[in-house]
């Protein structure tokens, strides 16, 4: 396992990962929720989350097939802390994880719409590029990518949320970031147990704050009787709350010593 992977292109919002080495797949097997054998030149691409033992998502990540390596996609200000994680269950495994400065990930515009399908390429190539290509669509320091991204209902973690959440609050059911027919991996009985109870109480729903102010990852959602959930993520004025439907319909809902929030349309 390589040392940390810290990159100067910090700037950027996204890192690309190398993991190579013949034991990768056996490896991420032990350590993702998504089968790593789904990966290839008909799948290019997936997403995947890295519990603790716990069953808390500690990063979530997009992965790429290539022939000798997976490419793994993840937020910059947690990658040094991840790949300290999963380092300690490498045991004796043939496995390095580098950082791919050189690289970098597209962001997909659908035909005729703002919307962003970062997930959906026909093969690796659309969806890896040169840090040097800088056409506005790869700009990953574009604030509104992440907006849109968030509006899309795609969850992150990122320092203040890491490990507070399991994937069925952050519906990576509904991703297609969870196989339930792979064998263990770290956290994945309560993953396991979460989905045979009916996945769980507490889903993310977009929120936005009612006069436009900026919300931050991290924060109590707080209503009528006190917190009723927490911020997943968030990118301006929009935010991923981790709460439960019921709550949806309090007119009280705000951050805690801050803006009123109303449900999204």
């Amino acid at each position: 396992m390589s040392d940390p992977i810290s990159s100067s292109a910090d700037t950027h919002w996204q890192r690309v990962l190398r993991i190579s080495g013949e034991d990768r797949v056996d490896f991420l097997q032990g350590q993702l929720t998504q089968d790593l054998t789904r990966l290839s030149t008909d799948q290019p691409a997936l997403f995947a989350a890295s519990c603790d033992p716990k069953g808390r998502v500690l990063a979530i990540l997009l992965l790429f097939w290539r022939p000798d390596e997976v490419l793994a996609c993840l937020r910059h200000d947690i990658a040094d802390e991840w790949v300290a994680h999963v380092s300690k269950y490498r045991l004796r495994a043939k496995v390095d994880i580098t950082a791919a400065n050189d690289l970098q990930v597209r962001a997909s515009r659908k035909p005729n719409t703002d919307a962003i399908a970062q997930w959906s390429f026909a093969n690796v190539n659309e969806a890896i590029v040169s840090a040097d290509v800088t056409p506005e669509d790869s700009d990953l320091q574009d604030a509104v990518w992440r907006k849109t991204r968030l509006q899309a209902r795609l969850a992150e973690v990122g320092p203040t949320t890491s490990g507070k959440f399991t994937p069925h609050m952050l519906a990576l059911d509904e991703l297609d970031a969870i196989s339930f027919n792979k064998g263990c991996y770290t956290g994945q009985e309560v993953v396991a147990r979460t989905e045979h109870l009916g996945a769980g109480k507490r889903r993310v729903h977009l929120l936005n704050s009612t006069d436009g102010s900026d919300i931050n990852e991290g924060d109590s959602v707080n209503g009528s009787a006190g917190k009723v959930g927490q911020v997943a993520a968030a990118a301006g004025a929009s935010a991923l709350v981790v709460m439960r439907d019921s709550d949806l319909d309090d007119p009280e809902l705000h951050i805690d010593d801050g803006p009123s929030l109303i449900v999204a349309g």
